[in-house]
């Protein structure tokens, strides 16, 4: 059960991944960018083409949250995907924000799958401090906490990885993240 859903996180993730790079050899500059969700006032604002997930832009179809993938609980930020361009990754070249997406709050099984296949170690390592949403969701949705950069002191085994599954520092909470573009 939870290689089928590893791949359909990593499938997902190859999507988000396609349409952001289809976006940027189109001429979209990382900085225009625009991840408003259908739910938002700005979605259906002009231009559409630096929309992520409108039509007229990236046409990225955000996946629900499948309470079979995302099984954590709490509300804030509530389980599901998150993607935009709110802190930067220490090991991308500049340290400029960096495009991230996250699979917030999944199981621990669906976790070790994915380094598995990601990494070949089911081994989950804990970030050293801070929460999971201050790494991988934008504060804009969630009510506390900052965003902060994602650097080897946070994880050391993270460093250089472009994608991972990781654990809060008590192990009880998954995100998987993928550094979609690294600037």
């Amino acid at each position: 059960m939870a290689e089928f859903k590893t791949t359909q996180i990593l499938a997902f993730a190859q999507s988000a991944q396609a349409a952001i790079n289809q976006m940027l050899m189109s001429g979209s500059d990382p900085a225009d960018l625009d991840f408003a969700l259908p739910n938002a006032a700005t979605y259906d604002t002009a231009p559409y083409v630096h929309k992520v997930f409108h039509p007229d832009g990236g046409g990225l179809i955000l996946k629900d949250a499948n309470t079979d993938i995302f099984t954590g609980g709490g509300a804030d930020p509530v389980p599901g995907w998150y993607m935009g361009r709110f802190n930067n990754v220490q090991w991308t070249p500049t340290a400029a924000n960096d495009i991230v997406l996250a699979a917030y709050n999944i199981s621990r099984p669906i976790c070790e799958s994915i380094n598995t296949k990601v990494n070949g170690s089911a081994t989950i390592p804990a970030i050293a401090s801070g929460t999971l949403r201050d790494f991988f969701v934008n504060t804009t949705l969630h009510g506390g906490g900052a965003n902060a950069a994602f650097t080897t002191a946070v994880c050391g085994a993270c460093n250089g990885r472009v994608n991972m599954c990781v654990s809060d520092t008590t192990g009880t909470t998954f995100a998987y993240y993928l550094i979609i573009e690294g600037l």
